[in-house]
């Protein structure tokens, strides 16, 4: 199957908070697993054999989303009502007031999925005759493992040119 993966950052770091990887669409569970995810410590060292930890967890004060789908419902509104976080929505077609997280859509596509086996590239020009289902071989847990190396001991270790410094 094709995965999906659902992002958290700190804006104010660039730190990602959590992620979640899956089957699903994108959908109330997708978030919610996210949210889970950037609220709970995380042990990523023993889990995925890691150099750093996963330094990010807590409930944060504020979640910024757009108005996909899966932001759209009562539940997130409950859920985060009832962890006492405060929900801002960004306009539709706003790109711009959410470009942390579209930064970072683009470097772990850039630098991690777009370089695995079976990769749907960005867009049917740039995949070509490359047969992403012929070629796909690789499984779930070997992407979560691959991505949270890439997120601890790469991403938030190194310089962020638009943080000036290093996320963790």
């Amino acid at each position: 199957g094709r995965f999906t993966i659902t992002y958290a950052i700190d804006v104010a770091t660039r730190y990602p908070t959590g992620i979640y990887l899956g089957f699903e669409p994108p959908s109330y569970l997708t978030v919610a697993e996210c949210l889970y995810h950037s609220i709970l410590p995380k042990n990523t060292k023993e889990q995925f054999e890691t150099e750093n930890e996963w330094l990010s967890f807590g409930v944060p004060e504020l979640l910024k989303i757009d108005n996909g789908r899966e932001f759209i419902g009562r539940d997130l509104d409950d859920a985060c009502g009832s962890l006492g976080i405060e929900i801002e929505r960004t306009p539709a077609r706003m790109p711009h007031l959410k470009a942390s997280i579209e930064r970072i859509f683009g470097t772990m596509n850039t630098n991690v999925l777009h370089r695995l086996p079976g990769t749907t590239r960005s867009n049917v020009t740039q995949r070509g005759d490359y047969n992403s289902v012929k070629l796909a071989c690789i499984s779930l847990s070997d992407v979560e493992r691959i991505l949270h190396s890439y997120i601890v001991d790469i991403y938030a270790q190194n310089f962020h040119s638009g943080l000036e410094g290093i996320p963790a």
